[in-house]
């Protein structure tokens, strides 16, 4: 399922805050409807950066496993960069007063080409 990670904030948000980021962007990238996927099936991280110097200006979103559908057309995609897009804005722009740049890329993958496997705990009961 997708994965979303944010580079380029700075170290300091509370965890409080990136919670409610991190729920906004699950939710967005399952809102586009012909990705068929709920918002538990999307994973966000927000690694952190190792030079704080300029964090904050540019911000870049990689929204990636995204296994390739005959229904996930480029349209699609363009759909779910967006999607990030604003939510990113949204949240970010009140809290990063030098946020001059978003920028979302959206990348397929083929478990035929790139190989795949998971694991899910099931549920206690």
């Amino acid at each position: 399922m997708p994965i979303v990670t944010v580079s380029g904030l700075p170290n300091g948000f509370e965890q409080d805050f990136l919670t409610r980021l991190c729920i906004a962007l699950r939710v967005a990238v399952a809102g586009v409807a012909e990705l068929g996927i709920t918002d538990k099936q999307v994973t966000v991280f927000f690694p952190d950066n190792l030079l704080q110097a300029g964090l904050g200006e540019e911000v870049i979103a990689r929204v990636t496993e995204l296994f390739g559908r005959p229904e996930r057309t480029p349209e699609v995609k363009r759909r779910v960069a967006e999607a990030v897009k604003k939510c990113l804005r949204f949240h970010l722009t009140p809290a990063l007063q030098g946020l001059a740049l978003v920028e979302v890329f959206v990348y397929t993958f083929d478990p035929e080409v790139g190989g795949f496997a998971g694991w899910t705990k099931e549920p206690a009961g």
